[in-house]
């Protein structure tokens, strides 16, 4: 999409096994015999700017998303909270359906599965439901036991990941209620699940994810959250202690200003200590995978079965 932002923010996106032909008079959507098939095809408006993917003054892309954090978590809670309610108007399930629903799975890949693996720490506390967090290109190969009261959350920031497109697919033979944690509109796992709840991060050009890990932690939650206000499963004291540290935790995060950036702070032993001390460690571990993922010189804890590499080769995830 940063190809032709500058000329246009409307984009059509195309259906499975379709392809466009672009003339001086216009578009048409056909299939792959050349037969007219603009059914599915659906317009959208591209909501960012060509700013959001030039570097900004900084010297790397990596370093702007960082300093871009704040604004990513703020835009993805922005208007999911009314009062102290939470409202996911986008992602299409009832409350009924909801609270229907006895078993979450989180498939994902990389980045968007570690972002799962905190996930899980706040769905179980908050819903009192069991969470299952599964690499997406292992899910449909281990015949998984679902049926209509399972939710399966398939998170991916481009919404093309080829792995995680087929685990939902196989999620939906199996009747499942599927849902998208996704960074960009029109793209095809969205299109392919009963639900969507979008992240607002903007284009991420850094290989080393910061800013959509971040968004992807927060729709998460927010998804934790609404699945625990349609069942009833919090107290209304915490409840409201939740919503409102949600409403103004962008300013907890480092860059949001020297004057304002808090983090906040539990006596230590406390449940909210804990739950903050396990926040931190998924941390780590996601972020010690990708020093490793970006380093030249790959670590001495590379699998036994892959073949020796030059220190020299550069290796990317």
């Amino acid at each position: 999409m940063a190809a032709f932002i500058e000329h246009t923010r409307h984009a059509v996106e195309l259906g499975q096994d379709q392809a466009v032909v672009i003339t001086a008079d216009g578009y048409r959507i056909i299939d792959f015999d050349g037969n007219p098939d603009d059914a599915s095809a659906r317009e959208f408006h591209i909501d960012w700017d060509l700013a959001a993917a030039e570097k900004g003054g900084y010297e790397y892309f990596m370093l702007k998303e960082i300093a871009e954090q704040p604004t990513a978590v703020a835009d993805t809670l922005l208007g999911h909270f009314v009062g102290n309610r939470i409202v996911l108007d986008e992602q299409r399930l009832s409350d009924q359906e909801l609270r229907d629903i006895d078993k979450v799975f989180v498939v994902a890949c990389g980045t968007a599965y570690h972002s799962g693996l905190l996930a899980k720490y706040a769905i179980e506390h908050w819903t009192r439901l069991p969470v299952e967090v599964e690499l997406a290109s292992e899910f449909r190969y281990r015949d998984p036991v679902l049926d209509r009261s399972t939710l399966v959350v398939a998170v991916s920031q481009s919404g093309e990941t080829a792995d995680t497109l087929e685990a939902v697919r196989h999620a939906k033979e199996q009747k499942a209620k599927v849902l998208a944690i996704c960074n960009t509109n029109g793209s095809q796992i969205p299109r392919e699940c009963d639900a969507v709840l979008y992240t607002r991060a903007g284009p991420e050009i850094g290989v080393a994810s910061t800013k959509t890990f971040l968004a992807q932690v927060t729709a998460n939650y927010l998804l934790g959250l609404a699945l625990a206000q349609a069942r009833g499963t919090k107290y209304p004291t915490r409840w409201n202690a939740s919503t409102a540290s949600w409403r103004g935790c962008p300013i907890w995060w480092p860059g949001s200003s020297p004057a304002s950036s808090r983090w906040p702070t539990w006596p230590t032993g406390s449940r909210s200590h804990r739950r903050y001390c396990s926040w931190v460690a998924m941390s780590a571990t996601r972020w010690r995978w990708k020093v490793r993922s970006n380093s030249r010189n790959w670590p001495t804890c590379t699998p036994r079965v892959s073949r020796p590499v030059s220190s020299n080769t550069a290796r990317s995830p």
